[in-house]
């Protein structure tokens, strides 16, 4: 029997299931959720709850989107190069990433433990490093889930329609 790509094999129908184009499409939704409220409230909440001066809370945002740009390629190739029968190389990825970014954003948006007295670097120190795992975190969701597009289907219209749902849920 003739080897075929993966893209070929299974799910390569150029119908999908309705429920698949949503389920794919949700997967989506707690990236949306995170990077609605970390561009929009981080630098307020740093600066209004939190009293820091405003270039400690920009460092922290500094950090994270260096940690982003970084961490974007290396999930890339780390989750292309991951080999997992159950539940999928991809699956794997992007529950890895939803478990970095929710328990990131208990620190995140709480006080620092054991921070009241201490100096502002040791706050940015301790806010960056849980930022760096929330952009990691939403890097690997958002690899994952984009990278599932072309095993789905091998149908340029209905990569479209993916593209196109799994944007109704931003």
């Amino acid at each position: 029997m003739e080897k075929r790509a993966p893209s070929e094999r299974e799910g390569s129908s150029h119908r999908l299931p309705l429920y698949i184009k949503l389920a794919f499409a949700a997967g989506n939704f707690i990236n949306v959720l995170g990077v609605s409220m970390w561009f929009p409230y981080n630098v307020t909440f740093f600066q209004k709850v939190l009293l820091l001066p405003p270039r400690s809370a920009g460092t922290i945002i500094l950090v994270a989107q260096l940690a982003g740009a970084l961490s974007t390629p290396f999930v890339g190739i780390w989750s292309d190069q991951t080999r997992c029968r159950f539940p999928g190389r991809r699956k794997v990825f992007h529950l890895m990433g939803m478990l970095a970014v929710a328990s990131s954003f208990f620190f995140i948006w709480h006080e620092c433990f054991s921070c009241e007295n201490a100096p502002y670097n040791y706050q940015v120190l301790y806010y960056s490093s849980f930022a760096i795992v929330f952009e990691f975190g939403w890097a690997a969701i958002q690899v994952s889930q984009l990278s599932l597009i072309p095993e789905l289907t091998t149908d340029r219209n209905v990569k479209v329609e993916l593209n196109s749902i799994r944007y109704t849920f931003q």
